[in-house]
C-alpha cells in the first residue's frame, strides 16, 4: 500500500454505520469517495477504473464497476450522452453533501490541527505531523504483511508488532506520543477509521473475497487500541 493513506477515502468509509461488512461494498464507498475528491464532476463510466488507480492505487474491473453502480440507485446517477454513446456517471447531489458533512470529523487532519493550536508546543507543522503519522500507521500496519491480523488477536501481545523508532526523529517520536496521548474521542475515532482503512484496503488490494468475519471483526471493533499500546509500539 502506498504510504500516503487516503485520509478523505478513510473517512468517508468510516463516517456511517455500515449495512454490510463485504468488499463489494467497501468497494462502492471507495468509488463514492473519487467523486467526493473531484468535487462531483461527471466522469465517464469506461474510465472509472482510471481514476480509481491514479487516485486510489486500486484496480477494479470494468465489470464490477457497472455492478456496483447499477445496483446502488441510492448514491449514483447515470446520465447517457447518446450522441457520443457514452455514460456519465456522478453522485446524487444529495449523497455528495451528505458525505462530504458526515465526513468531516473523521478526518484526522482536523484534530491534527486542533491538537497542534490547543495542546501540542513542539517543533511540527501540522502538515509535518499529519506526515509522521500515517507513516507510523504505514510501518505498523503495512510493512509487515502479517500485521493486520495480528493487530485483531484479543490477546495481542506488544513485541508481536514492532516499530522500528529509528525511522522517527525524536522530535517525531515525541509528537506522535502526545497525539496519541491527547484524551479526544474524536481522534480516536478518526485514527481507528484510518486503521481499519488500511486492513481493508489490504483486502481489496490483495483480492481476498472470502473475508467478510474479518471485515466485520475491524469494521465494528471498538477502540481498544489504546494510546498506550501505540506509545509501547514506538518507544
Amino acid at each position: 500500500m502506498n504510504r500516503e493513506i487516503n485520509i478523505r477515502t478513510a473517512a468517508i468509509i468510516y463516517s456511517e454505520e455500515k449495512s454490510s461488512e463485504d468488499l463489494q461494498h467497501i468497494k462502492s464507498k471507495v468509488i463514492e469517495s473519487v467523486f467526493i475528491e473531484n468535487s462531483n464532476s461527471e466522469i465517464e463510466l469506461e474510465e472509472i477504473d482510471e481514476v480509481i488507480n491514479q487516485y486510489a492505487k486500486l484496480k477494479f474491473t470494468d465489470t464490477e464497476i457497472t455492478e456496483i453502480i447499477e445496483s446502488d440507485k441510492f448514491s449514483f446517477v447515470t446520465r447517457v450522452d447518446e450522441g457520443k454513446n457514452q455514460h456519465y456517471v456522478s453522485l446524487k447531489p444529495s449523497r455528495y453533501t451528505e458525505l462530504v458533512q458526515l465526513s468531516e470529523n473523521l478526518l484526522i487532519s482536523k484534530w491534527i490541527s486542533d491538537f497542534i493550536s490547543t495542546e501540542y508546543k513542539g517543533d511540527l507543522t501540522p502538515s509535518d505531523l499529519e506526515e509522521s503519522l500515517t507513516k507510523f500507521i504505514y510501518e505498523l500496519l503495512n510493512k509487515n504483511i502479517n500485521a493486520f491480523t495480528k493487530i485483531l488477536k484479543t490477546n495481542l501481545k506488544v513485541e508481536e508488532i514492532n516499530v522500528d523508532p529509528d525511522k522517527f526523529t525524536l522530535t517525531e517520536r515525541k509528537a506522535i506520543n502526545a497525539f496519541l496521548n491527547w484524551d479526544n474521542n474524536h481522534k480516536n475515532k478518526a485514527l481507528f477509521g484510518l486503521i481499519a482503512y488500511s486492513v481493508e484496503y489490504s483486502l481489496i488490494a490483495n483480492n481476498i473475497v472470502n473475508a467478510s468475519q474479518l471485515i466485520n471483526c475491524v469494521s465494528n471493533k471498538p477502540f481498544y487500541l489504546t494510546p498506550i499500546l501505540f506509545l509501547e509500539l514506538l518507544g
